[in-house]
């Protein structure tokens, strides 16, 4: 028997461990199986984001291509099928960056989409085995021949990035356990974990020594006996936070119910698919005044902009965008004016409205304009530089972006 067994009878899995923190929410979602009703464009739109995404990986490996554009096409439009306009926005807008860019550079028998599980031992199983108690799904994994370290990509398709020590993170430690026991990375002395935040172009790494990636079960046991003791006890007390916003049952707890100050005003209960929405209208547009802007840049070049500033295309760069989580409450609540909201996503609007209003599509006016203009200019698809700065640059130069 494994020091470290398992004793809960519900299967588990870092997502698992994540409604856990509110064990209300853990036996509803996971032992009830209470459903879902709420409608989230977001969610649906990464599930068959990374449906495309895993055909694709097996498409050119299968033809030992590094690219095929023809083929990303179709993939990303069959994917796409059966989902509400909202969702086919977002859907449409993550794989066309994602497979315009992606480039593979891995091995053929690389894992695609690999499932695992472990029994209440620690020992592999099958993943639909009743003995599993632990499961999971790579994304992408795999070790180029004569390295002495394996890698695991994670596509993540949400706003919320991880805080504090990666090593810290249960999915990231529980990948690289994963890794560990597969025949593929057999003797290596590490897992290079790398998240890669499809919405905002950045990637985490974090390297796991293969020695804490193999401590995993003792690392989690504490948290897996809290499940198992509220399963002894049939005692499942709600923890009412922040992260009540996103709780489809949230309406129905008595705790969140009877809290003196809840972190969500319990009045925007049916609001959670409007703000999902007000996103996803966000996401469109502003994707619409890029593509109007990179043509036009790409045929007249860089253009004046008044006051002494002319605007050009940048490469793309990281976006850092101030707490998500704030913004989607925000909108839930609804009760907050437009210039609240583009506060809190680190919005300032600059001199190159006028310029961006030559283009901006028909029907968008007023503080609807002002805003996408300026997450626009944040968002780092273009800069505004002054002409000074533009002439050192075209010199050789050191550039100094504004």
């Amino acid at each position: 028997m494994h020091p470290n067994r398992i004793t809960t009878t519900t299967p588990l899995s870092p997502s698992a461990l994540r409604d856990a923190d509110c064990l209300a929410r853990f036996h509803r979602a996971r032992i009830l199986r209470e459903p879902d009703a709420t409608t989230n464009p977001m969610r649906d739109a990464g599930s068959t984001l990374h449906a495309a995404i895993a055909a694709y990986l097996v498409h050119l490996a299968a033809t030992k291509r590094a690219t095929d554009a023809d083929e990303a096409l179709s993939i990303g439009v069959n994917a796409a099928v059966g989902l509400t306009p909202e969702a086919r926005a977002q859907h449409d807008s993550l794989w066309a960056d994602w497979s315009d860019d992606f480039v593979r550079d891995t091995p053929d028998d690389a894992l695609v989409e690999e499932r695992f599980a472990f029994d209440a031992d620690w020992e592999p199983c099958e993943f639909r085995s009743p003995a599993a108690r632990w499961r999971g799904v790579l994304d992408l994994g795999y070790r180029r021949p004569g390295e002495g370290y394996g890698v695991i990509r994670d596509w993540k398709t949400g706003w919320k990035v991880p805080t504090g020590d990666l090593v810290e993170n249960v999915q990231i430690r529980s990948y690289a356990h994963a890794a560990l026991c597969r025949p593929e990375f057999a003797g290596v002395t590490s897992v290079e974990t790398r998240l890669e935040f499809l919405r905002m172009h950045r990637v985490i790494p974090k390297t796991i020594p293969a020695d804490v990636a193999a401590a995993f079960p003792a690392w989690i046991a504490p948290q897996i006996e809290r499940i198992a003791r509220a399963e002894r006890d049939d005692r499942w007390p709600a923890s009412v936070t922040p992260d009540c916003a996103t709780c489809p049952w949230r309406n129905r707890c008595p705790e969140y119910l009877a809290a003196p100050t809840a972190p969500i005003p319990t009045e925007t209960a049916g609001d959670w698919e409007a703000a999902v929405r007000a996103l996803a209208a966000l996401e469109i547009q502003c994707r619409d005044i890029k593509d109007a802007l990179r043509v036009r840049l790409d045929a007249c070049g860089p253009i004046a902009a008044g006051e002494g500033r002319e605007y050009r295309l940048v490469p793309k760069k990281i976006r850092e965008v101030a707490d998500q989580e704030l913004i989607m409450r925000m909108l839930a609540a609804r009760a907050v004016e437009d210039e609240a909201i583009s506060a809190a996503l680190g919005l300032t609007l600059d001199a190159t409205e006028k310029l961006l209003k030559s283009i901006v599509p028909r029907g968008m006016k007023g503080k609807a304009w002002d805003a996408f203009a300026a997450e626009l200019v944040e968002s780092g698809a273009v800069e505004v530089r002054t002409v000074q700065q533009a002439t050192f640059a075209k010199t050789g130069e050191e550039e100094v972006s504004e």
